[in-house]
């Protein structure tokens, strides 16, 4: 997908939406982490505290430049335009007490978490208690209603 022209990138997403959109909560949340965990990794793209600098999917797509934080916002945007359970989320940057980054993604008040084990899907009660919040996005910070 990675190497393929923008228009092909678009359908196969779609393909994979629409893949997911038929399996249960916790299969959708698994198979959209393994699939955008696949992309090429860049160095950082997007920086955490501008979010009203973020990309819109379309846009990232198009750019094909994936950091932690944009694989953790195309992970979301696939699970929010598949599936109508996955409106509840949170973007949750944490730093644990060696200044080491999570740019993570909540399900289900942390019963889904996506991004912290790279590729893998943990719950809150997996993290370290040292973990600290540094910024925290939702729905509405996203301005996802304007994509949908």
């Amino acid at each position: 997908m990675w190497t393929r022209t923008t228009e092909d990138r678009l359908l196969l997403w779609r393909e994979q939406r629409e893949q997911i959109s038929t399996l249960n909560k916790a299969e959708a949340i698994a198979e959209a982490t393994k699939y955008w965990c696949q992309a090429p990794i860049a160095s950082q793209y997007l920086s955490a505290d501008l979010i009203k600098d973020w990309p819109d999917p379309w846009e990232l797509l198009q750019d094909n430049c994936y950091d932690d934080i944009s694989i953790t916002l195309m992970t979301v945007f696939t699970l929010v335009f598949a599936r109508t359970d996955c409106d509840e989320f949170k973007i949750k940057m944490l730093v644990d007490e060696s200044g080491e980054e999570f740019h993570t993604a909540w399900f289900a008040d942390g019963k889904y978490i996506i991004n912290y084990e790279y590729g893998d899907v943990v719950s809150s009660d997996k993290l370290p208690s040292n973990m600290r919040l540094k910024y925290e996005y939702n729905y509405t910070d996203l301005k996802i209603n304007n994509y949908k």
